[in-house]
């Protein structure tokens, strides 16, 4: 065939069609959708595209007539316009006496990476609403009343089935320049999300947490491993206070993370319900430290968002049925600055691995929420521990929100795809808690290490021996605590001292000043900061 190229038969790299109608594929809304989810699917999943018109399906280039041509070629641009795609090149090739065929390599457009990004991590008892609520914001819908919106949050089968989250689920919704909310149709749809995001000032990234106490290790890993800039705490007024809901109070203490109460499911109880609750909440603020605030209009949301670093705690009545206290949310967290420290992105690289996962034609790629710096496509980075060393490996891309990015910064949550150099790294190497970083910081497997802890009152006795399960960063594991010393003890239960612990079952990366939590069961034995360490020789 003229031109070299070979047509084998469409894969993820390769689409061919005979022609594009534009009564057929432009006037059509069903099938223009489909047209352009096929092309993004394949361009994000094989990195390009060739798009080849003229060519039947099982690859046979029959070829149209120059004017069939110019219609098919319209159509397709005017496709490719409304999705966050480039045409790169185009070329024409002459297969017959007036007959055609049109090849075009098609690439993703990359996202503007310097939108301003906000974490928030959903927080509650479970059935209090969370879900459902963050499903109304991104969407702008309201509930029926059973939560047929929380769909939209769920990973797993099992989710659906179950009415129940079970796992980490990531959502998000922008604003415009102007503050206006940025919502979507359907949360899923690749096209809506290249949409919003390239219209959007800043970028709000909802982590929506379990609220079983049976998958608690995954209510600590959403702090832990996200470093969320501010948390929601949900509070059913049909419920009120649940168990819950005050080991919730302790995760934010823990993590030292501001946060805002919302009262959810305000339609199913009377105002004086919804009252009496609030009253106990206040109660429980003081009780933490905390000064409460109570949120009716957009005047008190301009008075609190700047002030909740420093202890304030808005509380917002809501209803995802009425969607009553939403547009408050909206302003709130409009208003809301993200808490990345301005040094963390002058700092070298470093992300903790949260997530792996093993692509089909890409491999192995990792996800996480970068702590310090910046990486780009290109860059030649560190990936470990792994058997005690870490591994030289070359960012092949990057991803952010589905969306191919050539630079990233502290504070975004991506996914990178990762090319070992030397020696071999396969998907079964990658852990959770493992670290991607920049080969300037010059990581060592720490093995044991030296902490200030707050030992909280539990029915277990730590002391020299206790193995509790560490939770830092996205790290996971279960320590020894090997000396105790330096208690003092605390008329509330509890104590602080200094420990010795080592890691049980390998070495990882830590660094003194970091912060964890200490974990048996369904509660939180204590919280501490990292002091030395000893790496491993």
């Amino acid at each position: 065939m003229p031109g070299g190229y070979k047509l084998k038969g469409e894969n993820l790299g390769r689409e061919f069609k005979i022609r594009l109608r534009e009564d057929y594929h432009l006037k059509n809304e069903k099938r223009k959708a489909s047209l352009k989810n096929q092309i993004l699917y394949k361009v994000s999943a094989a990195g390009s595209l060739m798009y080849l018109i003229g060519v039947t399906d099982d690859g046979e280039p029959i070829g149209i007539s120059y004017q069939e041509l110019l219609r098919s070629d319209k159509v397709l641009k005017k496709i490719c316009s409304e999705i966050p795609v480039n045409i790169e090149k185009e070329d024409v090739i002459q297969v017959g006496e007036d007959r055609f065929i049109k090849c075009y390599l098609i690439t993703r457009k990359e996202l503007e990476s310097k939108l301003q990004h906000l974490t928030v991590v959903t927080v509650g008892h479970v059935g209090h609403g969370k879900s459902t609520l963050i499903a109304s914001l991104i969407t702008g819908k309201p509930d029926d009343g059973s939560g047929k919106l929380r769909v939209y949050l769920f990973r797993h089968p099992h989710e659906i089935k179950r009415g129940l989250t079970a796992d980490l689920s990531l959502a998000f919704y922008a604003f415009n320049e102007m503050g206006e909310a940025l919502r979507f149709s359907n949360p899923k749809d690749p096209v809506e999300q290249a949409r919003i995001l390239q219209n959007a000032r800043k970028i709000i990234s909802f982590v929506d947490n379990v609220g079983h106490l049976r998958f608690f290790k995954t209510m600590v890993r959403g702090f832990s491993s996200m470093k969320p800039d501010y948390a929601m705490l949900t509070v059913s007024a049909a419920d009120g206070l649940q168990k819950g809901t005050l080991r919730a109070f302790l995760l934010l203490i823990s993590y030292e993370i501001p946060f805002f109460i919302i009262i959810t499911k305000a339609d199913r109880a009377s105002e004086e319900a919804i009252t009496k609750l609030e009253e106990q909440i206040i109660l429980w603020l003081k009780r933490l430290g905390r000064t409460p605030y109570r949120v009716k209009d957009e005047i008190d949301v301009c008075i609190v968002a700047s002030k909740m670093p420093e202890g304030v705690v808005p509380i917002i009545r809501t209803s995802s049925v009425t969607m009553e206290g939403l547009s408050l949310i909206d302003k709130l967290l409009w208003q809301l600055k993200p808490r990345v420290e301005a040094e963390s992105i002058s700092k070298p690289f470093l992300m903790y691995i949260d997530e792996i996962y093993n692509i089909v034609g890409v491999g192995p790629v990792v996800s996480g929420k970068i702590k310090w710096g910046k990486i780009s496509k290109g860059d030649v980075v560190l990936v470990g521990p792994v058997k005690g060393e870490f591994v030289k490996a070359k960012v092949l891309s990057i991803e952010k929100y589905h969306q191919r990015i050539s630079v990233a910064y502290a504070g975004d949550i991506i996914a990178v795809a990762l090319k070992p150099l030397k020696r071999q790294l396969r998907y079964r190497d990658y852990r959770r808690g493992m670290i991607v970083c920049d080969q300037k910081l010059n990581p060592k497997p720490v093995k044991k290490f030296i902490a200030d802890v707050r030992i909280y009152p539990s029915p277990t006795t730590v002391k020299e021996g206790y193995c509790p399960v560490l939770y830092c960063e996205s790290i996971r594991q279960q320590v020894k605590i090997e000396k105790i010393e330096n208690i003092e003890e605390h008329g509330v239960g509890g104590f602080t001292a200094t420990m010795t612990a080592s890691f049980i079952y390998r070495p990882c990366f830590i660094q003194p000043g970091d912060r964890f939590v200490l974990k048996e069961h369904d509660y939180i034995t204590g919280v501490g900061v990292v002091k030395s360490i000893f790496n491993v020789q």
